[in-house]
């Protein structure tokens, strides 16, 4: 439980500075890890939209792409 709370801080944290370089590091660690899903989940609209934005449409849709389809489906709804 404390890993997915260091995560989560880790990620908000890099989404505030709009470090894109740390963001790419931290989703693809947990893309490697199987919690993407649940990560992104867990996220707020806003989040995900702010996410998508730093790391850019293309790459954001690399991370979807490590899902599932539904899952990723359910993801881009909420944006």
């Amino acid at each position: 439980m404390s890993a997915e709370i260091e995560f989560r801080t880790l990620l908000t944290d890099a989404l505030q500075k709009r470090d894109r370089e740390l963001l790419e590091d931290l989703l693809w660690q947990l893309a490697e890890q199987r919690r993407l899903y649940g990560l992104l989940r867990e996220m707020e609209a806003g989040e995900l939209a702010r996410l998508a934005e730093v790391v850019g449409d293309e790459t954001f849709g690399e991370f979807l792409a490590e899902l599932e389809p539904s899952d990723a489906a359910e993801i881009l709804e909420r944006l």
